[in-house]
């Protein structure tokens, strides 16, 4: 085998290597819950990236209703009023912010998202526990 044919594979397997690694450029780590039940709703989960990228490149949003019902949970009022803002925290972490402009007196939300950066697409159930089951 002569040099420019192994050095093309070696190419070729390169640019495969690099169009799997930027299709795991973007994951969604655990929700981190910082209210309870009968308050405003406020969680945090991490946004896990193969590269430094600002939080106005990251779009969130509610999933469509198919992918609620693919995911098994039923699209209620008090998700559709939540907000999902990217955002970094001071410790300079990027998170998707979860808010609610009411209290929630609901002891479980449950909601799945749709998160896309550079035409990357993650889509992730949540489910949120304001109050242990009794």
């Amino acid at each position: 085998m002569n040099i420019s044919k192994t050095v093309l594979r070696f190419g070729v397997a390169g640019l495969i290597l690099a169009l799997n690694s930027t299709a795991y450029g973007l994951g969604l780590g655990t929700i981190d819950l910082q209210s309870r039940l009968n308050q405003r709703f406020s969680a945090h989960i991490p946004v896990i990236v193969s590269e430094e990228i600002e939080p106005s490149e990251v779009t969130v949003r509610l999933a469509n209703d198919s992918q609620f019902e693919r995911a098994g949970i039923h699209r209620t009022g008090i998700v559709s009023k939540l907000s999902f803002i990217a955002e970094r925290t001071t410790d300079g972490e990027m998170v998707i912010a979860v808010r609610s402009p009411d209290r929630i007196v609901e002891p479980m939300v449950s909601c799945v998202i749709e998160v896309e950066q550079g035409g990357i697409k993650t889509i992730r159930k949540y489910t949120a526990m304001l109050e242990a089951p009794r």
